[in-house]
């Protein structure tokens, strides 16, 4: 049965659905659940920002459905604000990769709000990314790197364009990741930006976040004086110096006792009398002194080289003095020379450790090994370096530079010392003091001991990968050394049948030379005492290399029936334990306990709390204490059966692989003493030739003198029988010229 349906029904029941569509959108809104501005609809529960003038919402664009960030004012005062117009005016005359994208002005339906379409990046900002548990230390290298530079690059753009952004900081700067997971950082929020292009880039007006001021610019806003202070430039460059500090800590620098905000005249004290390459100050009790530092903490997750040059930038950046303070120039300079920097990640085989180096852009390979050596206390002559299973030296060359090396975490350079080393594994990691929650549920309290138990699990996680990784570069080091052996093996094999085709071929030469010695005697009937000692000598040099070549032969073949024993019986090379399921369930905790971690900061931005909430809190705190106590026992299970029997077993291989390439180089040192003696008889298989040559020139001298002088009348034999004897030896003669195509004799007439 078909069901026949009218085209203008159709259109009406369409509208209805529309009409009924656009009465739910409005339900919604009133639901308080659901908004939207000209173009735009959000939902209030996708809320990604928030300060003192607006909020930041994920917006969809009704035409296109494309993701926009909607940063919507609180009120019709804010919307018509000079912060309002200054950060309009300066978003509409940037288009920057590393300035966040600014499209429009709206307006919220209902509320006539003022609302700004903005770029929406997906990574959040650098505050909240440096909240999570993975990075309350700070940035690793590659993030940082990324920051610093990306940052330079859209401040750099700021400042042609004529602007001072005055608010630098963590929470201004956001994250967008790309679908291939690479990351770019752009300044955002120009509320605070000011153009001072026709003002010699100087302004007197306060803008800014306190923990993050200039010194100037704080004795104005928060002590009472320097009311007729300019500032210019330098106190974005004080902001950037603090958030660099945060970026690598997770922290701000300055830490007075009872907080910045509690405690202002000691944090101006702080930021204005602090000793001339500190980078932090931290005061732990009212009586206490400020306890200053040149270095950034332990528990940095930065590479000694990177950490290295970042204090310098931050210590040059952090001067109240203008006169001593970086100018951007010097800063981009450090950053650009920090960014081209050529990165390296080597495991050292023997110690178990795990190294990041840097070198210049394009190093040589002594380079690296000086780097190397500084970090390992390896001297360079005794590494032995294996990438992609073969010898890095090898590897390298002009048609493929060093620069060209990719060695990362994944593809590590593997460093063994050529020498014995009695150096424990360095990667032996102490657990540290587990989190544990009070007796009695507090939100504040076990806020901050779900962050400190997310942190604990983590840095289980990553020992366990890194020792992961060693082990495994363990095992990539023994069959380096195991391809290195068979290779020394392979050349003193091809060296030996070289050097046994020669000697044959000499001893055929000798056996010729004794055959036509021999002749020589029985033609001439003559001795030789030169001859016969060149020969003798020849003889005994052909019999002692002869009885060489055969012991080594022997020796050779029992080495290399000794090196296949091994390597069928190599302990690592028969493992086939999975290495990464350790890290894979560690993983799985780390990742459960983010989950929770979530849970407590939303309960506790959502006071006060239900009664079923608060029993979920409980259950909370319980499954954290548990899933803290399934790391320990994971990590420990680790410790006990991967790295320790790994170290020791390539310790007890290295032993035998230092013997077995021992005997290769006597091996080695048998055949150049072979070579000499192969290039001694030659030089005697020589000298017996030139003596047999003389020998039988003047043979064939006399041999043609009695040619041409006729049978002797004198003789008491008949003309007849010298003349058939003459033609006899003639014959004889001549036959055996023609087997003697190395001597130069004289030509006999044939008359």
């Amino acid at each position: 049965m078909l069901l026949r349906i009218n085209v203008g029904d159709a259109l009406t029941c369409v509208y209805i659905v529309l009409e009924l569509l656009q009465l739910h959108t409005m339900l919604r809104v009133t639901d308080g659940s659901f908004g939207q501005t000209t173009r735009h609809f959000y939902f209030n529960k996708n809320k990604i920002g928030t300060g003192a003038s607006s909020d930041v919402f994920i917006g969809v664009e009704k035409a296109t459905g494309e993701t926009h960030a909607l940063k919507i004012f609180k009120d019709a005062q804010w919307s018509n604000s000079q912060e309002n117009v200054r950060e309009v005016e300066a978003l509409t005359r940037m288009s920057h990769r590393n300035i966040v994208g600014y499209f429009r002005r709206e307006e919220e339906c209902g509320t006539g709000r003022g609302v700004l379409v903005m770029e929406y990046c997906s990574g959040g900002s650098l505050h909240s990314f440096l909240q999570q548990p993975e990075n309350m230390h700070g940035l690793d290298d590659q993030q940082f790197l990324i920051f610093l530079n990306d940052t330079c690059q859209g401040w750099k753009y700021l400042r042609q364009r004529g602007f001072v952004h005055r608010d630098i900081k963590p929470g201004n700067i956001l994250r967008d990741v790309k679908p291939d997971s690479s990351v770019v950082y752009k300044l955002a929020d120009f509320g605070a930006s000011k153009s001072v292009e026709h003002d010699n880039g100087q302004f007197l007006s306060l803008a800014g976040t306190e923990e993050y001021l200039h010194p100037a610019m704080y004795e104005k806003a928060f002590m009472g004086s320097g009311g007729n202070t300019v500032f210019d430039e330098s106190a974005d460059l004080w902001s950037f110096g603090v958030t660099i500090y945060h970026a690598c800590t997770g922290n701000i620098p300055f830490k007075p006792y009872g907080g910045v905000r509690n405690n202002r005249s000691v944090m101006f004290m702080m930021i204005t009398c602090k000793p001339a390459g500190t980078i932090a100050g931290e005061q732990r009790s009212p009586s206490e002194d400020i306890r200053w530092k040149r270095t950034l903490p332990d528990t940095c997750n930065l590479s000694p080289t990177i950490r290295e040059r970042s204090v310098s930038i931050i210590a040059g950046l952090l001067e109240a003095d203008r006169n001593r303070q970086w100018t951007f120039q010097t800063l981009e300079h450090s950053v650009q020379r920090l960014k081209s920097l050529k990165k390296f990640t080597i495991i050292s085989a023997e110690d178990a450790a795990l190294h990041t180096i840097y070198t210049s852009t394009s190093p040589s390979l002594s380079e690296l090994q000086e780097a190397i050596a500084m970090v390992t206390e390896v001297p360079a002559p005794n590494q032995m370096l294996f990438h992609h299973d073969q010898r890095l030296w090898e590897v390298v060359n002009a048609s493929y530079p060093l620069s060209a090396v990719n060695a990362d975490e994944e593809d590590p350079i593997i460093l063994v010392n050529k020498d014995e080393s009695e150096e424990e594994s360095c990667s032996n990691r102490t657990l540290g003091q587990e989190p544990t929650f009070g007796v009695r549920p507090s939100l504040d309290s076990d806020l901050k001991t779900a962050s400190k138990i997310c942190v604990f699990v983590f840095h289980l996680l990553l020992q366990v990968m890194t020792s992961a990784r060693v082990e495994k570069g363990q095992k990539r080091a023994e069959l380096s050394l195991w391809s290195y052996l068979k290779h020394l093996l392979e050349r003193v094999e091809k060296k030996f049948r070289v050097l046994s085709e020669t000697c044959r071929e000499k001893q055929s030469r000798f056996e010729m030379m004794k055959s036509y010695e021999s002749t020589r005697k029985e033609i001439s009937h003559e001795y030789d005492s030169t001859i016969s000692q060149n020969t003798n000598k020849a003889k005994q040099s052909v019999c002692t290399i002869h009885r060489k070549l055969c012991l080594l032969k022997n020796e050779i073949c029992r080495f290399r029936k000794k090196v296949n024993e091994h390597l069928e019986s190599s302990p690592i090379i028969s493992e086939t334990s999975d290495l990464s399921n350790r890290p894979i369930m560690l993983k799985s905790i780390f990742e459960e306990t983010k989950t929770i971690l979530q849970r407590i900061r939303r309960r506790r931005s959502s006071l006060p709390l239900s009664e079923c909430d608060e029993l979920m809190h409980k259950k909370d705190r319980r499954d954290l204490e548990q899933l803290c106590q399934q790391s320990i026992s994971h990590w420990q299970h680790h410790q006990m059966h991967h790295k320790h029997p790994s170290h020791l077993k390539f310790k007890e291989f290295k032993g035998v692989y230092l013997e077995l390439q021992e005997t290769l180089l006597h091996f080695q040192k048998m055949l150049e003493e072979l070579d000499m003696e192969s290039v001694v008889l030659t030089e005697t298989l020589k000298e017996c030739w030139k003596s047999s040559d003389i020998a039988w020139k003047h043979i064939a001298s006399s041999v043609a003198t009695l040619f041409q002088s006729g049978p002797s009348r004198r003789s008491r034999f008949s003309v007849r029988q010298l003349t058939e004897e003459c033609e006899n030896n003639k014959k004889r003669f001549v036959d055996l010229m023609d087997h003697l195509p190395e001597l130069e004799v004289l030509s006999l007439d044939s008359s």
